[in-house]
């Protein structure tokens, strides 16, 4: 499935700013189930580019003038092989996903509810993983969303000893060919990133456009703010340390 995406992104402060600096996730990456034909990042500055530790291409983008809104589009073409629900990559050991973060850890009934899979997990991989996806979205409570939803699938994955990524993307939607933010799971078995949207509670299909991957949200959300420390931050932490 060939996707032509264009998609425009804005972050807004409360009120205006002087300077602001982005983490900027908005670039695919080619891999074994999606080629990158085409891209562009339409931004208000240049900004410089690269690698973050979990391979993933990142953009940091710094505007020194008041604003209140950051407007970024994306546009590109991006080729998926819908018949291919994994992916591969060496960027990381994949143990080091089994680490759970504040996002992750799970409740002691998710924790419960975790252990009840267990057996489908570790038979079955993916299959498994939907199984206990889908327990969790029949929860009181559960959550609404694809940031919420992966959340709580990770952090049951890796309390069963099972190596998991989140992933951020775009979902091309059914009406219009429009596209929007999307988040799921992947899980590591028998040398592959197996996938999951708990959402859907299928496979990533042809309509999944890989963006970024992380221990969680903070790792791989497509734009966050990094705060700048203010005056008063620099001489307040500056009395501290000479109070030492």
């Amino acid at each position: 499935m060939k996707l032509h995406i264009s998609h425009r992104s804005v972050y807004h402060y409360p009120e205006r700013v002087r300077h602001s600096t982005q983490c900027l996730r908005l670039t695919p990456q080619s891999s074994r189930r999606q080629r990158v034909l085409s891209w562009q990042l339409g931004l208000p500055a240049r900004a410089s580019s690269g690698r973050d530790p979990y391979g993933n291409c990142q953009h940091v983008l710094t505007l020194d003038y008041p604003h209140q809104d950051i407007t970024v589009l994306a546009t590109g073409v991006v080729e998926v092989d819908e018949a291919l629900a994994d992916d591969v990559d060496d960027e990381l050991a994949p143990l080091v996903f089994l680490r759970q973060t504040t996002r992750t850890a799970p409740s002691a009934a998710r924790l419960a509810l975790a252990q009840r899979h267990a057996e489908a997990v570790r038979q079955h991989g993916r299959h498994g993983a939907l199984s206990l996806a889908q327990a969790l979205a029949e929860q009181p409570g559960a959550a609404k969303d694809s940031v919420g939803a992966s959340h709580a699938l990770l952090g049951c994955l890796r309390a069963l000893a099972q190596p998991a990524r989140y992933v951020s993307g775009y979902l091309s939607l059914a009406d219009g060919g429009e596209v929007a933010h999307h988040n799921w799971v992947e899980l590591w078995r028998d040398g592959v990133w197996a996938s999951v949207d708990p959402m859907s509670l299928a496979p990533a299909g042809g309509g999944h456009v890989k963006l970024a991957v992380g221990m969680d949200e903070l790792d791989a959300c497509p734009i966050r703010g990094l705060r700048r420390p203010s005056m008063e931050d620099m001489l307040r932490q500056a009395q501290h340390s000479a109070q030492q």
